[in-house]
C-alpha cells in the first residue's frame, strides 16, 4: 500500500492524495501496480498507510495519517474494502504511523503502541477496531537541547519515519530513516541500525526500550575487542584506525560531576550535577534505575547512534570527523569511574549467512 501524492509535479498537477496498492508474484523482487484498489481522497495530504493482519479480530488493519495531528484506523476483510473504525488525535504527532504490540520480557505484560514519524508514541490497548490510550504522548528519542533554536539544524541529523516488520516471530524489529546532509556524497540519508523494541517498567510507569538487534553482535571482530576500566586519574584512550566500532560503557552513578566521552572529536556528556546525558544538539534526563548508567554506542563514518539507559533514550548525531580515524577518550575532573568494552566491527557487507 502506498500514497499517490497529487500536485507534486507537472504530471500530478490538480490530482489529490490517494492510496493505492502494488503486489508481487516473485517474492518481492518486483512490484506490479494495479487499480484494483484505490482508497479515495479523504482530507488534505492523507498519506503513509501501514497495513497489518490483526489475528485476534481476524481482519486487516490500516492506520493512515490524515491531517492536523489526526490519524484514521480502517478495517478490512478482503484488503480492498475498508471501513473507518477510529480516529486518533495527538498534538505533535504526524506522518508515518505504526501500530504494534510489545511485551515486557520480565513480567510478560503486553501493550499496544501507536507510533508516529518523530518517535513519539502512546501506550494503550487495541481490539481490532479502537485504540484505547493509557498514557500521554511519550518519546524514546532524546529531546532538542533548550538553548538550540535552529530547528532545521536539529533536523539535519535525526531518526525519522521508523517502521516495524512482520514475520519475525515474537520480536518487534524496527528501522528508521536517518536524514543526513553529506553534500559531497550521492545520498541524503540512510537506514538506522535494526533495533528491537520491548516494554520496560520504570519508576514513571511502562516505557518503550529501544536496543540494537542481537544480530549486530555478528559484526564484532573477536580478535579486536577489549575491556578497560577508567577514572579521573586513569582515563581511557584508544586509537581507531579506519574501522567502525561498537562500545559498551558502564558508569557508576554519582551525586555530582561530569564526564565527557569523546569519540573521534564527537562529545557525549554525562552530567550528574544537571542529571542529563547530552550531545551537541540533544539531551535526555538520567532516568536509569540502579547504581550505574549504561550506554551502547555505534560509530560509523557518517553517523553515531547512542542507545543509552538500557534503551530508554536514543540519540543520533553526525560524526563530525567524517572519517574513522582518531581516538576514543574519557575526560573528567571529578570522581567518576566506569568500564568500557570496545569492539572493532566488520562492515555489514562483509558479514553473510547470519543465523
Amino acid at each position: 500500500y502506498y500514497t499517490c501524492a497529487g500536485s507534486k509535479n507537472d504530471w500530478s498537477e490538480g490530482k489529490e492524495f490517494i492510496q493505492k496498492i502494488a503486489y508481487s508474484i516473485d517474492e518481492g523482487k518486483t512490484l506490479i501496480k494495479t487499480d484494483d484498489f484505490i482508497m479515495e481522497h479523504i482530507v488534505e495530504e492523507n498519506r503513509d498507510p501501514k497495513v497489518f493482519y490483526h489475528s485476534d479480530s481476524e481482519a486487516y488493519i490500516m492506520i493512515l495519517y490524515l491531517s492536523n495531528d489526526t490519524f484514521g484506523i480502517y478495517r478490512s476483510i478482503d484488503l480492498k474494502n475498508w471501513i473507518e473504525t477510529d480516529k486518533l488525535h495527538e498534538e505533535g504527532m504526524w506522518e508515518c504511523p505504526d501500530l504494534f504490540e510489545v511485551t515486557n520480557p520480565e513480567n510478560k505484560v503486553k501493550k499496544w503502541v501507536f507510533w508516529s514519524a518523530d518517535g513519539y508514541y502512546i501506550l494503550g490497548d487495541f481490539d481490532g477496531r479502537v485504540f484505547t490510550r493509557e498514557t500521554k504522548r511519550l518519546s524514546v528519542y532524546a529531546s532538542l537541547r533548550k538553548e538550540i533554536k535552529n530547528l532545521e539544524l536539529m533536523r539535519t541529523y535525526r531518526a525519522y519515519a521508523a517502521q516495524t516488520f512482520f514475520g519475525v516471530g515474537q520480536r518487534v524489529l524496527q528501522l528508521s530513516w536517518i536524514s543526513s546532509d553529506k553534500k559531497e556524497r550521492d545520498y541524503k540519508g540512510q537506514f538506522s541500525l535494526p533495533a528491537e523494541l520491548r516494554l520496560c517498567r520504570t519508576a514513571d510507569g511502562d516505557r518503550i526500550s529501544l536496543l540494537p538487534a542481537v544480530e549486530l553482535n555478528y559484526l564484532h571482530k573477536k580478535q579486536k575487542c577489549e575491556n578497560k576500566q577508567f577514572n579521573k586519574d586513569n582515563p581511557y584512550k584508544k586509537g581507531v584506525h579506519n574501522n567502525p566500532f561498537d562500545i559498551f560503557i558502564k558508569i557508576k552513578k554519582q551525586n555530582k560531576g561530569k564526564l565527557n566521552l569523546i569519540c573521534l572529536n564527537n562529545i557525549i556528556t554525562i552530567d550528574f550535577t544537571a542529571n542529563k546525558i547530552s550531545t551537541n544538539l540533544m539531551e535526555t534526563e538520567i532516568i536509569e534505575q540502579g547504581k550505574y548508567i549504561t550506554l551502547r554506542i555505534f560509530v560509523d563514518i557518517d553517523i553515531i547512534e547512542v542507545f543509552s539507559q538500557k534503551g530508554l533514550s536514543y540519540f543520533v548525531l553526525e560524526n563530525i570527523s567524517d572519517n574513522l580515524i582518531g581516538y576514543i577518550e574519557t575526560e573528567t575532573k571529578d570522581n567518576i569511574e566506569g568500564t568500557i568494552n570496545y569492539y572493532e566491527c566488520n562492515s555489514v557487507k562483509m558479514v553473510s549467512n547470519l543465523e
